[in-house]
């Protein structure tokens, strides 16, 4: 549910900045459309820069992710109290179907 969701709020975020950008486009859009490109070939434009932008997100989110789960494992920079916890710091597992998804 929680991956649900966030995947919710990317693609929000994504058709927002699309929105705004065509927001901010208009007069580019007419002369592009005077001088005789379709309407669906404008579309595909911005369909287009709507992937480039979730294809950029999700490398660079990965790959931060994958960071971080290295610099926890390697320094075990979060601890956590012994009295409470069993244990002293936060354990991290990279589980490779976990990343697939």
């Amino acid at each position: 549910i929680i991956l649900f969701l966030i995947v919710v709020v990317a693609a929000f975020n994504i058709i927002s900045t699309l929105i705004m950008v065509v927001a901010d486009k208009t007069r580019e859009i007419g002369i592009l459309k005077s001088m005789g490109m379709n309407d669906r070939t404008v579309l595909r434009i911005f369909m287009q820069q709507g992937l480039a932008i979730g294809v950029v997100g999700t490398l660079l989110g990965t790959g931060l992710g994958l960071f971080l789960v290295w610099l926890l494992d390697t320094y075990e920079f979060i601890e956590l109290p012994g009295d409470v916890y069993f244990l002293d710091t936060l354990p991290v597992a990279l589980d490779p179907l976990d990343l697939l998804l």
